[in-house]
């Protein structure tokens, strides 16, 4: 998903959030993708990503934000 999203609309950062990110099998292989991929990556430590409502709050903040909503 990554790298079609990447493909069509090119970024230079990744942020990764949530409950998988707890994984450090998963962070070692998106850390080594975006090296690859000159991408910088923001991931959250990995006791602070056991809830995946982690991520889908921080989705709804950035989207209220990004619309300029108060």
């Amino acid at each position: 998903m990554i790298a079609y999203h990447i493909k069509e609309k090119p970024v230079h950062t990744l942020i990764a959030v949530g409950g998988v990110m707890s994984n450090s099998l998963l962070r070692n292989r998106l850390e080594t993708y975006c090296k690859r991929n000159r991408m910088t990556l923001h991931v959250a430590q990995p006791q602070y990503s056991v809830d995946n409502a982690t991520g889908n709050a921080f989705g709804a903040a950035y989207l209220q934000e990004s619309r300029g909503s108060s």
